[in-house]
């Protein structure tokens, strides 16, 4: 996937960048169930695509309803996208022994 170009809303993933202020984020949609407590979703972030840090750097932007149980999640990087600085988002699916 190219983070400048964003990728198609029919996709169950989905990336792209957001402008704020005049500033460029690295933004991941994703599409899950609504209400569904079985399926735990963490969007990571890492500055050189090995060291993945979960959470504590992005901010949710927000939901759309998709259907009567579908949801499309937005989050974006905290940081800013800036030259030789490269930025990287991943989506993690953990289902948690019961």
């Amino acid at each position: 996937m190219d983070p400048t170009v964003g990728e198609s809303s029919e996709q169950g993933i989905s990336t792209g960048i957001i402008t704020i202020a005049g500033k460029p984020y690295l933004s991941l949609s994703f599409i899950r169930r609504r209400n569904d407590t079985s399926v735990i979703y963490v969007v990571e972030t890492s500055t050189d695509n090995k060291v993945w840090k979960p959470g504590t750097g992005v901010r949710l932007v927000g939901t759309t309803a998709v259907d009567g149980s579908l949801e499309r999640v937005t989050y974006r990087d905290s940081s800013a996208l800036a030259p030789n600085r490269p930025r990287f988002m991943r989506l993690k699916v953990l289902r948690p022994a019961d």
